[in-house]
């Protein structure tokens, strides 16, 4: 009898596990936002639709242009752009991949930017946006959920990085001073890429 209890709790966890290694789909898939509702209202934006995607052709002027690949956005709200630890985790994301646009948006009034381009690398692009246009692309474009006139302070609050996919759509939110919210950006690029 303990020969057949050993040989069951013994033979059954392996065949589940041949099974599942064999025949299961270990799949993560990284959700799409906003492709059939916004939960929350979008007033004051201009042409607004379902599915949303990102329309970096509306802030041209800015010299804002819609980056061939998976990009992250980088509202810039700290008075100082590239001192520590500021840009740290974004640069951990740059070193794993280094093919990932990043677009950094500052208000010159409000945040000092000391590094050159070439410093940060060919895929990393600066641009800076007055304080109501700035506020603007988070409401209209990157859908944050501030007021329209939202204050540095509150916007400090909102610190999050953005991921949109090739085709402008948004894939993620990750709150930039958080390790483990930069290690899942990382993680959901890889998959991304394999897609």
């Amino acid at each position: 009898m303990k020969y057949i209890v050993l040989t069951i709790t013994l033979v059954v966890p392996l065949v589940a596990y041949l099974f599942l290694k064999n025949f299961g789909e270990n799949k993560y898939a990284i959700p799409i936002y906003y492709q059939d509702i916004v939960e929350r209202e979008v007033s004051g934006c201009f042409q607004f639709s379902l599915p949303h995607h990102v329309n970096f052709s509306a802030y041209k002027n800015f010299g804002i242009k819609a980056p061939v690949g998976l990009t992250i956005i980088n509202p810039v709200f700290d008075s100082c752009f590239d001192c520590a630890p500021n840009l740290n985790n974004v640069k951990r994301v740059v070193q794993k991949h280094e093919d990932i646009n990043v677009l950094s948006l500052y208000v010159q009034q409000i945040t000092s930017f000391k590094n050159s381009q070439n410093s940060l690398g060919k895929n990393w692009f600066i641009r800076e946006v007055n304080l109501p246009d700035l506020i603007s692309i988070l409401r209209c474009e990157l859908l944050f959920e501030i007021p329209s006139k939202t204050s540095i302070t509150e916007l400090n609050e909102k610190n999050q990085l953005v991921l949109i996919d090739e085709q402008n759509r948004i894939r993620g939110y990750y709150a930039m001073n958080d390790r483990e919210e930069i290690d899942r950006l990382i993680l959901e690029i890889s998959i991304l890429k394999q897609e």
